[in-house]
């Protein structure tokens, strides 16, 4: 067997000298089923010194007890790694070393994630297996202080703003031996780089959910196997519905409705089908829009929830005035809340026209099982296998975040009451919104049935309540001196302002009531030709486009950092904005409607938003699912830009269409043809 060849740089760095190894291997066959050990290589003086700080930080050996496995599978390690045996090297190659830009905000290294878990060896000292590690280090205010104050000249108030107040820490990874633990690694580390960050005062973390291996992958559940079931029951009717559906279209018959309530076919073409005339078709419009810019919106801060290695460039972005596109698309839901409360009132009123009496339990029940199927099932999903959808350095720690809320406040999720029994800890975040839509629909009778015996009186009532709702959100603003807009903060969940002003229905319930006074208009004036000049039109879309420009670009001030915080001009804008926003939307539709809408109801009527129009609720459910599973998936940090943000937006679109659409086939459209069956039955008796 030949010589291997070592090389060695010279002392001046310039110039490279081949050394012969000068352990070698006898010249002899060794058994096939035996595995030629190396021995160690032979490594001059300045080698050696390099290779024993590398075994000193990459192989654990502090606090490790004499006789432990990990202690043996570590002592293994490093005489492998001497021997540059190839799975000590994927051992090493797979740990972080100190990344660049890290005064930019680079503060996260992944290592080599896959690398690692792959490592399974037999050695003399046993079977070793990968495990990797993060290790955190958070250096003390002091340094932090130094660092983003002189380097960046950022101020620490600035910092805490992004991090919620939890500081900054720097995450290294480690491939170390499956059989320690991450104690071991912690108490390792707080004594190896005790010289090396003597002075900077570094608190040293490893936590168990940081610690990954193929042995700590948690198998499947009762309630994952549940979920499964579910879905291919599902999958099984919507064979047999369809099939059973082309059949009776074949044989020219008159399928069975309740036979067809699965069918792939069926439900499609009402999917994809125009919408009635005489429909406000531009509603279909303003909904694909509006969660698009709820998508876009949550991808920007999902990129900034997720590792970047330009973290410190995100304060900078913050007070951009083109960023409060992003900022400012909390105005999005509202668009929401005003469509949501028009149609409620819209079709309260014409089931009033005609009906003798009112059914209170099935007004409650219908809504309940038009929204539950796909909510729980998303809500399920999120308990129980999302956990089998991905892996990776971060897979743990954000399971261990989304799933928690889910096993322990499931109740609340099918109460729908989730914003006032656990407003720090939601099953599936973006729900709130489902909750007050819930609880201001379930309260509508109450707001609604005056309108029908008592308009005058109705009407007083919705502006009265209207009023309350912004008095008290301007109430809440003030005595807890909230910031004009939304926080850009990691710990967005955990501020008060999100809690107990911005997911309270109270708090929100202005453009709801709105939309449900705009409804009654537009009842009032159907089939009616409203009359409008020329000017008056004009003045009206140019007050609706200068106020929506208003309130998204009016958060821009409460951004800046120098500028002093102003507690009427912020609790006013909290009060105000979002109701101003619902009067604008207000104008759109009802220029639509009624032939005022030009080419912009042209746009919001195109027959390729009714499709992405239906499945918005469904998106509306779906989309962070999948920007959790793509960001908990990286095995490297990404980069904080708007262009790139943008780009994977639209990769989130395309995802969410389709498993919307997939969602809708097997939980929604199935009741809503039921619910169709229903009515028709009251009808005929």
């Amino acid at each position: 067997m030949s010589q291997s060849n070592l090389t060695e740089l010279n002392n001046d760095a310039t110039t490279v000298k081949i050394l012969p190894e000068t352990a070698t291997i006898k010249d002899q066959k060794a058994p096939s089923n035996e595995k030629i050990k190396k021995s160690p290589v032979m490594l001059n003086i300045k080698q050696n010194l390099l290779m024993n700080q590398v075994i000193g930080i990459y192989a654990l050996h502090n606090g490790l007890e004499a006789d432990s496995e990990c202690k043996r599978h570590n002592d293994q390690y490093k005489e492998d790694l001497r021997a540059f045996e190839t799975w000590a090297l994927k051992m090493f190659d797979s740990s972080s070393k100190i990344q660049s830009t890290i005064l930019g905000g680079n503060l996260i290294d992944f290592g080599g994630f896959d690398q690692c878990l792959a490592i399974h060896e037999e050695t003399d000292s046993g079977l070793i297996d990968g495990k990797h590690c993060i290790v955190e280090i958070k250096p003390s205010e002091k340094i932090m202080k130094i660092v983003v104050e002189n380097f960046r000249n950022i101020s620490m108030h600035r910092l805490a703003d992004l991090t919620g107040g939890a500081g900054v820490s720097v995450k290294w990874a480690i491939c170390i031996p499956d059989s320690c633990s991450a104690s071991d690694v912690e108490e390792h580390f707080s004594r190896a780089l005790e010289g090396i960050t003597e002075g900077v005062d570094a608190q040293i973390t490893v936590r168990n959910a940081s610690c990954v291996s193929k042995n700590t992958r948690r198998p499947f559940s009762q309630g994952d196997y549940a979920t499964m079931i579910i879905f291919a029951g599902c999958t099984a009717l919507a064979i047999f519905s369809t099939l059973y559906d082309l059949h009776c279209i074949a044989t020219n018959h008159e399928p069975h409705q309740l036979l067809i309530a699965f069918s792939i076919y069926t439900n499609t073409k009402h999917l994809i089908k125009p919408p009635k005339s005489g429909e406000m078709g531009a509603i279909y419009g303003l909904r694909f829009l509006t969660m698009s810019w709820i998508i876009c919106g949550h991808r920007f801060f999902m990129t900034m929830f997720f590792p970047v290695d330009n973290t410190l460039d995100i304060l900078d972005w913050m007070t951009e005035m083109t960023s409060m596109v992003v900022v400012g698309g909390t105005f999005s839901v509202d668009t929401f809340f005003f469509i949501s409360g028009l149609l409620v009132s819209f079709v309260f009123l014409k089931h009033m026209e005609n009906a003798k009496s009112f059914n209170l339990p099935i007004f409650w029940i219908h809504r309940y099982l038009r929204l539950t199927p796909s909510y729980g099932m998303t809500a399920l999903v999120y308990g129980t296998i999302l956990y089998h959808f991905g892996n990776g350095p971060l897979w743990n720690d954000l399971m261990d975040l989304i799933q928690a809320p889910c096993y322990n406040h499931w109740w609340s999720v099918l109460l729908y009451l989730q914003n006032y029994i656990n407003p720090g800890e939601l099953c599936i975040v973006q729900t709130w919104y489902l909750m007050c839509d819930t609880q201001l629909y379930m309260l509508s009778p109450l707001i609604l049935l005056p309108l029908v015996k008592f308009p005058t009186y109705g009407m007083i009532q919705l502006v009265v309540l209207t009023a309350i709702s912004i008095m008290l959100s301007f109430n809440l603003a003030w005595k807890h001196q909230y910031r004009g807009g939304m926080p850009v903060t990691n710990a967005l969940l955990k501020t008060d302002y999100f809690r107990y002003h911005y997911i309270s229905t109270h708090t929100r319930a202005s453009p709801w009531l709105i939309g449900a006074i705009f409804g009654y208009i537009i009842y009032k004036t159907q089939n009616k030709k409203v009359v409008i000049s020329k000017a008056t039109s004009l003045f009206l879309w140019i007050a609706a486009i200068t106020t929506m420009l208003s309130c998204v670009f009016g958060a821009y001030p409460f951004q800046q950092p120098e500028r002093p915080y102003d507690r009427f001009e912020a609790s006013i804008y909290l009060a105000l904005s979002r109701a101003a926003w619902s009067l604008a939307i207000a104008w759109i539709l009802f220029a639509c409607i009624h032939g005022y809408g030009g080419l912009v109801n042209k746009f919001l009527s195109l027959n390729l938003f009714q499709v992405w129009g239906r499945l918005s609720y469904n998106m509306y459910l779906l989309h962070i699912l999948i920007q959790y599973a793509i960001g908990g998936n990286e095995r490297i940090q990404t980069h904080f830009q708007n262009l790139l943000s943008i780009h994977i937006f639209f990769g989130d679109l395309i995802y969410t269409t389709v498993l919307s659409y997939i969602f809708a086939l097997f939980f929604e459209s199935p009741i809503m043809v039921i619910d169709r069956i229903r009515k028709k039955v009251k009808i005929r008796r």
